[in-house]
């Protein structure tokens, strides 16, 4: 998640935990997600299954709960 997010140039995410997200897996109606992103205005969700980063739709961004990480 990290390389992928420095990759698209930004070191601040918001991600939950590696437990969270098995314990939530994919759910028909899911209102929660693995982690966000921020770069230059433009909204990113992480998806384990792809191991890579999709745009968020902006009325997804408040519903995320995870706490920020500085990627190195």
């Amino acid at each position: 998640m990290c390389r992928t997010a420095l990759a698209l140039g930004t070191n601040t995410i918001s991600r939950n935990t590696v437990w969270w997200s098995v314990t939530h897996l994919p759910l028909p109606v899911q209102d929660e997600i693995h982690g966000r992103l921020d770069v230059g205005g433009r909204r990113y969700g992480w998806s384990y299954r792809d191991m890579d980063w999709y745009v968020l739709e902006d009325y997804v961004w408040d519903t995320v709960h995870a706490p920020p990480t500085i990627c190195h």
